[in-house]
């Protein structure tokens, strides 16, 4: 959080002695405006009637950070008036002023809530609902803090593979059999990851589809998620295995924009030269991965997708890794926490991603 700047502003509309003898409630809230600044202004509304009236004086006092949850609300603080006039306006500034240094220590507890290291394994919880016509149900796995807090988490976005279709509801356990969910559901996935010295902890979901789903379908999820979760939107990351897998990579290519960064695992799709100039047209970071025996999606699809991708140059290039062995099961070692390439699980890679910064 940085420091509050020091100037005040108040308008002088309200005559003389309008709101004389009267009790004001003065509430300090977090707010943006259209520039995208961040300030803090103090609205005085009538006690009596509990509404502020249009003239009523509004002070703005500007702070340094854009870096603010705008959900948070400060303390209320009750003063008491005789008639209202500019220098009485300006004595409720300086009095307001005075009570900042605790109000700062709140503001400055949000900012260090964004580094907090969780402690305990996140909350899975199976979710029955109509997200859209080929999705009824996911799994939802949440931090363990994220009900007592108000931070914006990273989010996974988890596709399935097609052995795993279902009705949403009696069929949802299907989705335990393999990948992240099954991961999650073992309590093998770590409450905190580490990046750049920061610390953070995922809210995954794994929808269970229907059929196999448009790219359209997953973007609905996506945002479905985006509107019922406090997510970080430079965070977002999608990953899948087989079919999901392809899924993985067709939503990259015509979503990639939106996204930071994209796990396609042993992914089904044909490695197609307009998909991946679009992908490198995103920059969108790629990590796949393979095993070199699967007999059921061959392992050059995704060596044939790294390599067309790469031809066009993005700012980061996609990466390929591949294991000799393991049939079509590349997925359990891909989303292992311990598999590490250049010193990074997936989980850590991704989070070297934002949708903003993305020369690495």
């Amino acid at each position: 959080m940085g420091k509050f700047l020091s100037e005040v502003y108040a308008s002088e509309t309200a005559p003389d002695n309008y709101y004389s003898h009267i009790g004001i409630i003065i509430s300090l809230k977090i707010e943006q405006n259209e520039k995208n600044k961040t300030y803090i202004s103090l609205s005085g509304n009538e006690f009596f009637y509990g509404k502020m009236p249009a003239k009523f004086p509004k002070l703005i006092l500007h702070v340094s950070d854009n870096d603010i949850n705008f959900a948070f609300i400060s303390k209320l603080i009750i003063i008491q008036f005789l008639p209202m006039n500019a220098t009485k306006i300006l004595c409720a500034a300086a009095l307001a002023l005075f009570v900042f240094p605790s109000c700062k220590k709140d503001l400055a507890g949000k900012d260090s809530e964004d580094n907090v290291i969780e402690t305990s394994p996140a909350v899975m919880t199976a979710i029955n609902a109509n997200v859209n016509t080929d999705c009824a149900g996911y799994y939802q796995v949440i931090p363990a803090r994220y009900d007592s807090s108000s931070k914006k988490y990273p989010l996974i976005l988890f596709i399935h593979g097609i052995g795993e279709l279902g009705n949403g509801t009696s069929e949802l356990s299907n989705m335990l059999r393999a990948g992240l969910p099954r991961l999650i559901y073992k309590k093998n996935f770590p409450a905190d990851f580490e990046s750049a010295g920061k610390h953070f902890s995922f809210i995954v979901l794994s929808p269970q589809f229907k059929k196999w789903p448009t790219n359209a379908e997953v973007n609905g999820v996506l945002q479905y998620a985006l509107k019922r979760y406090r997510v970080d939107t430079t965070r977002i990351y999608v990953t899948g295995l087989s079919m999901g897998g392809g899924v993985t990579w067709d939503f990259s290519s015509e979503y990639g924009a939106s996204i930071a960064a994209s796990v396609p695992i042993c992914g089904g799709s044909w490695p197609d030269d307009n998909k991946a100039s679009h992908i490198a047209s995103f920059n969108l970071p790629v990590w796949a991965f393979h095993n070199v025996d699967d007999p059921t999606v061959p392992v050059s699809y995704s060596m044939d997708y790294v390599s067309k991708i790469n031809s066009h140059h993005p700012i980061t290039p996609a990466r390929l890794t591949t294991w000799p062995t393991g049939g079509h099961d590349a997925w359990t070692k891909t989303y292992d926490p311990s598999f590490k390439g250049n010193g990074m699980n997936i989980y850590q890679w991704m989070l070297q991603y934002t949708r903003g910064s993305l020369s690495k």
